[in-house]
């Protein structure tokens, strides 16, 4: 008796062993999605500085969890300063030699970039956030042109928001 209820006992770890062998990849599927929504960052800040009104336009490009995120300054006669999360990393200069950009100035969790007129910066964001808030604490109208295109849904989406109040969700 005892022989046998060891033997269904080795028969029964040894199912259990296969089914969570052959399920394992079904399980890890059905948790990752979950686990990334805990990385994914939901909210991430930006601000821009200026002292007269002003015009910008981000295009905004996701794909597989990252995004680039182009930023060029449309106004005329001012230079601006724009503070990004500082995960964000440069990676192209339009219209301005690099040595004219820098590096940029680092503060508490963001970088803070120049940006002349005609100037475009290109940013490579690791995990793209689910939300941007724009912060304008000039308090002077600033527009913000959006083109927004995700690769997975082929989705693209434009938007103009005219700014004066001190923080904007645009997206």
């Amino acid at each position: 008796m005892r022989t046998s209820l060891t033997a269904h006992g080795i028969i029964a770890l040894c199912a259990l062993i296969g089914l969570l062998g052959v399920g394992w990849d079904a399980i890890r599927a059905q948790v990752q999605p979950f686990a990334a929504s805990f990385t994914q960052p939901t909210l991430e800040n930006m601000a821009i500085e200026h002292e007269q009104p002003a015009s910008i336009l981000l295009e905004y490009t996701t794909k597989s969890g990252s995004a680039l995120l182009q930023i060029r300054q449309e106004s005329t006669d001012e230079t601006l300063f724009i503070h990004l999360p500082d995960t964000w990393e440069r990676k192209e200069v339009r219209g301005a030699p690099v040595s004219a950009i820098g590096q940029g100035e680092s503060t508490f969790e963001s970088t803070k970039w120049p940006l002349s007129p005609g100037v475009q910066l290109q940013f490579w964001i690791p995990q793209a956030p689910q939300n941007i808030l724009l912060h304008n604490p000039s308090g002077i109208g600033l527009k913000v042109s959006i083109i927004q295109f995700d690769f997975a849904s082929n989705r693209l989406e434009q938007n103009v928001l005219l700014l004066q109040n001190d923080a904007t969700t645009l997206w």
